[in-house]
């Protein structure tokens, strides 16, 4: 879905694309990201999410 300029993705979870931790690492390669998105996703979630499964490109992305 796109809102108001061409960059803002809204994701099938509801998250903003251009703001999720998972996009943002994924699209950088940046394994901190990962590291530091899986963190605070375990939290939220009260569940161990490994950094490794921190990968998303977008679900509305080609």
């Amino acid at each position: 879905m796109v809102k108001n300029n061409m960059r803002e993705k809204i994701a099938y979870c509801g998250l903003d694309c251009e703001k999720c931790g998972a996009y943002i690492a994924t699209v950088n390669n940046d394994d901190e990201k990962r590291k530091q998105t899986a963190k605070l996703w375990s939290e939220w979630n009260n569940t161990e999410i490994p950094p490794e499964a921190i990968n998303c490109l977008g679900c509305r992305s080609d």
